[in-house]
C-alpha cells in the first residue's frame, strides 16, 4: 500500500524490521467489506522480488484468514449476545419474583456480578413528581459507604436527569466531570455510566453503574446492557410502585374505618376530638396533629385538640381566611403544601414544620373544624394522602356533629326550656352524685331547701304559667 510510508507507526516499524535483518517486506491487508482485521506480512532477510503469483497467493491467503477472522468476531458477537440475552433473562425473572426495591438492587448486583467484575450498580429515583430523589444500592462489599460516593452519584444523576440523555465517563473521569461542570464527585471514581429512566406519572430515575477500582472496565457493552436494563428496572419499579400503594391504599382503609368506628363510640365532642388527634398521629406515624373548631360569633378558628405540639396552643385563635387552615375554612376546600416554608400566608404553630395538610370537616354544608396535619420533612403529602384522609375527615365530621347533637339534646334533658333552670331530674342526680361523693372526698354535704310561703295563693291567682316565671 503506497500510503504506508506515511503512517505515523511506519518508521518503528521500519526500524524493527531492519534490526531483525529484514530487507524484503510483502505485506497484504486482511479486509472484509472494507473492514480492516489486520495485515499478513511477509518478509525476507534478502532483496528480492517478489513474483505476481507469489503476491497473488499472499492475497488470496490474506482474505481467507480475513473472512475466518470475522468469522471468528460474528461467532464472539453472538456467544455475547446470547449471553446477554440469558443475563437479561436471569434479570428480568429476579426482579418479578419481589416487590421489595432494595432487594430488587440486590439482586441485580448479584446477577451482574460476573458482568459488572468491581463496579456498582445503584438506582437514583423519585417516589412522585414533587418528591426527593432516592438512592437505592445494590449489594457491594467493596464499595465505598460514605458521604462522597452518595454526592458523587447525585451530582453525576443530576447531569443525566437534566440532559436527558445516557452518559458514558470510561476514562480521565475527573478531567471529564470537570470539562462538563459536573460538581460534588467523588476523586475516588474511574470510571461511570449512567441511563435515564422515565415513568408512566412522569417521575424520572438514573441507572448508574459505578468503578471505583478500573478505568476503562465500563465498556459500550456494558453501557448497552445498561441501557436494556434500565427499560427492566422500570417495569419493575412501576410493578413495585403500584403493589405498594395498594397496600398503603388497604392499610389506610383499614385504619379509616377503625378509627370511625371508634369515633362515632364516643359522644363527648372535646373527648373525640383529643381522640382524634391521638389516633391519627398514633395510626399514620403523623408529626402534627390538630383541630381548630369554627367559632361562628367572632369569624375565628379556635385550637380544639391536638397532638405533637404541646398543650400551649390549645385555645389558640386565628381569623378565618388566615393561614392555611383559616383558607380552608373559608373555601371549604383542602389545602396541601409541601414546601410551607415557600409561602407567606404559611402560620407556624411549630418551628420545625416543612410540610403541611388540612383538611374540611364539614356535615352536608356546614363547617364544622379544620384537621391540620403538618410534617417536619419536606414532601411528606402526596395526592393520595390527601384523598384517603379527605374521605376521613368526612366521616370524622359525621361523628363530631353525632357528639355535639347528643351534647345539646343532653343539655335540653335537664334544662328548663322556660326558665334556663336545671330540672328536677338534674337535681336528683346531682345530689345523688354529691352523695356519693363526700364519704370518699372526705368533705361535708350540705343540701339548702328554701320555700316560699303562700306561694299556693300567687298561682291561683295568676296561673301556673306566671307562677312558672
Amino acid at each position: 500500500n503506497s500510503d504506508w510510508p506515511r503512517d505515523p507507526l511506519f518508521p518503528q516499524f521500519r526500524e524493527i524490521f531492519s534490526a531483525q535483518g529484514g530487507r524484503s517486506l510483502l505485506v497484504a491487508g486482511l479486509c472484509t467489506q472494507e473492514k480492516l482485521h489486520g495485515a499478513l506480512i511477509l518478509g525476507s532477510r534478502q532483496v528480492r522480488n517478489f513474483r505476481p503469483d507469489e503476491i497473488r497467493l499472499t492475497v488470496a491467503i490474506g482474505n481467507q484468514m480475513a473472512v475466518a477472522i470475522e468469522n471468528r468476531s460474528l461467532h464472539k458477537t453472538a456467544e455475547r449476545h446470547d449471553d446477554d440475552l440469558r443475563v437479561l433473562h436471569r434479570v428480568v425473572e429476579s426482579l418479578s419474583a419481589t416487590f421489595d426495591l432494595q432487594v430488587q438492587m440486590q439482586t441485580l448486583q448479584r446477577e451482574l456480578r460476573s458482568f459488572l467484575g468491581t463496579a456498582n450498580l445503584s438506582l437514583v429515583f423519585q417516589e412522585s413528581q414533587d418528591g426527593p430523589y432516592v438512592t437505592v444500592r445494590g449489594a457491594a462489599p467493596d464499595a465505598p459507604d460514605n458521604g462522597h460516593s452518595r454526592d458523587s452519584v447525585d451530582g453525576l444523576a443530576k447531569y443525566v436527569l437534566d440532559s436527558g440523555t445516557p452518559l458514558l465517563i470510561g476514562q480521565d473521569f475527573l478531567n471529564t466531570v470537570r470539562r462538563l461542570g459536573i460538581p460534588s464527585v467523588d476523586p475516588r471514581v474511574m470510571s461511570w455510566a449512567g441511563v435515564p429512566i422515565h415513568f408512566s406519572d412522569q417521575t424520572r430515575g438514573v441507572l448508574t453503574i459505578t468503578d471505583y477500582e478500573h478505568e476503562g472496565k465500563i465498556s459500550g457493552r456494558r453501557f448497552g446492557l445498561l441501557k436494556v436494563l434500565a427499560g427492566e428496572v422500570a417495569v419493575a419499579i412501576e410493578n413495585g410502585r403500584l403493589f405498594r400503594q395498594e397496600q398503603k391504599r388497604a392499610g389506610h382503609l383499614a385504619l379509616l374505618n377503625e378509627l370511625s368506628r371508634k369515633a362515632t363510640a364516643v359522644l363527648d365532642p372535646h373527648e373525640l376530638l383529643e381522640n382524634i388527634c391521638r389516633q391519627l398521629r398514633e395510626s399514620f406515624s403523623f408529626d402534627l396533629v390538630r383541630v381548630e373548631a369554627i367559632d361562628r360569633n367572632k369569624e375565628e378558628l379556635v385550637v380544639a385538640a391536638q397532638d405533637g405540639y404541646g398543650p400551649n396552643i390549645v385555645g389558640r385563635r386565628t381569623k378565618v381566611g388566615q393561614g392555611f387552615a383559616g383558607i380552608v375554612a373559608e373555601s371549604h376546600e383542602p389545602f396541601l403544601s409541601n414546601d410551607v416554608l415557600s409561602s407567606d400566608r404559611y402560620l407556624p404553630y411549630h418551628p420545625g414544620v416543612r410540610s403541611a395538610l388540612h383538611l374540611p370537616m364539614k356535615y352536608r354544608d356546614e363547617m364544622l373544624a379544620v384537621l391540620s396535619i403538618e410534617s417536619l420533612r419536606p414532601n411528606s403529602f402526596s395526592q393520595q394522602d390527601l384523598l384517603t384522609l379527605r374521605t376521613l375527615a368526612d366521616q370524622l365530621a359525621i361523628a363530631l356533629k353525632n357528639a355535639q347533637a347528643y351534647q345539646v339534646a343532653q343539655e335540653h334533658a335537664i334544662t328548663d326550656s322556660l326558665t334556663s333552670l336545671k330540672t328536677h331530674r338534674f337535681l336528683m342526680q346531682a345530689v345523688d352524685a354529691e352523695w356519693r361523693r363526700s364519704p370518699r372526698s372526705g368533705r361535708h354535704f350540705s343540701l339548702i331547701i328554701m320555700d316560699l310561703d303562700s306561694f299556693k295563693h300567687l298561682n291561683e291567682r295568676q296561673g301556673h304559667l306566671e307562677g312558672d316565671k
